[in-house]
């Protein structure tokens, strides 16, 4: 069975050095493969645009040598089989696939917004929605597609396998499938509920960096689809930190359907049809716009409510209510409040609103869509440590968030985006092995240690490999031994040269080497 859809989107500028650690980390520590990797990148001078370009020309270069590990792990394979009566065993662990990726450069495209319109553009040609269609049995429906947003200083440290949480995303769960056939009530339909998985949040996030505050997780919810893999947990609108953003570009997997709704509907709704203009500014006006949304849909339903003659509503519910701006609405015996509306000035106590019974205004026949906030109140995170965000250097000058010093971890005392592609172009990266260590260690999202891997000497020239071969009279085995010999093929860690010593043979021996 093949994975969904899943389009990786990383946004960087002026920082290729950090760029490259997060890509070595996707593909170290990401299964499976995602479907797409896009890295939309700016760079404020000829000295940070060459980094791009030699970030580019490795990937491309990386990405042509998976085809020859794979044919060559695969010709080791077959040898093994041959001589182990055909018992297919793996010795060791693949090595990590350099993931294909795509380079585009926001400013040859006309900025920020175009770049990211023409990337999400090119996703619906194999597609809807970049989705693949599910043919069996006749059934031509369109198959969800998921996006993953990043960010250049984020980097996953410990391994995420995202099939558990694009499987809890899914609309289709519990409908004829394995989980509906297992019964467990509201359980299979939770797929529509889940807004977004936040991959950099996990149990222990306590403390917000930016908000310079502690945090206290919500309640962690078990879910049989995500197992031991993660956990749900329910956003509260009236919080503003790490675990409860509904729109969040550092690491969050969404539907793709979602997302487009954000940029292409309800951004340019409440920002005058203005497009944003870089990533900082997609993430804070993607969330004012949904919470906006929110707002609006609370005050529609409730003016269908009162169009539907099912509740009344007058200024009241305790001292100090009009004061807060607050009405109390009565709904089938029950009374919730709601925000009134500030451009109006408030009825008297006594005075009650129309009803359409009353009223000349026929009611609405449907009630309002659910916003998405409110159709999707639950999200998800791992169960333990997969990634975090490398708060060292800002490149962006339009909100001023918090960067660490340098901690007694970090070798360099310097960590400007200069000073970073210096240590890239010394032949220096980051290390990410002790990250990886001290996990658990991090209470926050953010975090300021910078493990840098000392620079590394010129690579050896290959070494020369000798096959020394003694044959005596073994004409009928010599050119099966050969061919064995042979599969393991010349590659960038090695040559080989094959040595057949003719013992006085006497048959056709030579001949087969020749």
């Amino acid at each position: 069975m093949s994975s969904p859809p899943l389009h990786l989107v990383v946004f960087s500028k002026d920082r290729a050095f950090q760029c490259t650690a997060l890509l070595l980390s996707l593909d170290l520590y990401m299964s499976p493969a995602p479907t797409s990797l896009t890295v939309i990148y700016k760079a404020s001078s000829p000295f940070f645009l060459e980094g791009y370009h030699e970030l580019e020309e490795a990937r491309r270069v990386g990405s042509r040598n998976n085809d020859c590990k794979s044919e060559r792990n695969e010709g080791r394979e077959i040898g093994r089989a041959l001589e182990g009566g055909n018992k297919l065993t793996t010795s060791a662990a693949p090595s990590p696939v350099c993931l294909p990726a795509r380079f585009v450069p926001e400013d040859a495209l006309g900025g920020f917004a175009s770049a990211l319109a023409a990337v999400m553009e090119g996703w619906t040609e194999g597609g809807r929605e970049g989705g693949r269609k599910d043919r069996k049995e006749g059934n031509e429906e369109e198959e969800e597609a998921y996006v993953m947003w990043l960010v250049d200083d984020f980097l996953f440290h410990s391994p995420l396998d995202t099939t558990p949480f694009l499987t809890l995303l899914s609309p289709k769960r519990g409908k004829g499938g394995e989980e509906g056939e297992r019964g467990g009530g509201q359980e299979e339909e939770v797929g529509e509920r889940v807004w977004a998985i936040h991959t950099k949040l996990h149990p222990g996030i306590s403390y917000s960096h930016t908000l310079d505050k502690a945090l206290h997780a919500p309640p962690l919810l078990f879910h049989r689809t995500l197992g031991t893999a993660g956990f749900l947990f329910e956003r509260d609108e009236t919080k503003n930190d790490d675990w409860h953003y509904p729109w969040d570009l550092c690491g969050s997997i969404y539907r793709l359907r979602d997302a487009r709704a954000v940029i292409e509907e309800l951004i340019p709704l409440h920002h005058d049809g203005t497009l944003a203009s870089g990533p900082n500014q997609l993430e804070v006006w993607g969330n004012d716009a949904l919470h906006k949304q929110a707002a609006a849909a609370a005050v529609d339903h409730h003016h269908y409510l009162l169009h539907r003659g099912v509740c009344r509503t007058a200024v009241g519910g305790g001292a100090g209510a009009a004061d807060r701006g607050v009405s109390r609405t009565t709904v089938a015996g029950a009374a919730v409040a709601m925000p009134s509306s500030p451009s109006s000035s408030p009825p008297s106590s006594s005075a009650t609103i129309k009803t359409a019974k009353q009223g000349a205004h026929p009611p609405p026949a449907l009630p309002p869509p659910l916003p998405l906030l409110r159709r999707s109140p639950l999200c998800a995170c791992p169960s333990s440590p997969a990634a975090c965000v490398v708060t060292i250097n800002r490149v962006q000058n339009m909100y001023q968030t918090p960067v660490y010093e340098p901690t007694s971890f970090s070798l360099s005392s310097d960590t400007s985006p200069e000073a970073l592609e210096a240590w890239r172009r010394a032949g220096t990266s980051l290390s990410l092995l002790p990250y990886s260590l001290r996990a658990w260690c991090y209470t926050s999202v953010h975090i300021g240690d910078l493990f840098l891997s000392p620079s590394l000497p010129p690579p050896l020239p290959p070494s020369l490999v000798s096959v020394l071969l003694p044959v005596h009279n073994g004409d009928g085995a010599l050119g099966k031994a050969l061919r064995s010999v042979m599969r393991e093929e010349d590659c960038e860690e090695y040559r080989l040269e094959i040595l057949v010593i003719d013992d006085a043979s006497t048959d056709q021996s030579s001949e087969v080497v020749r």
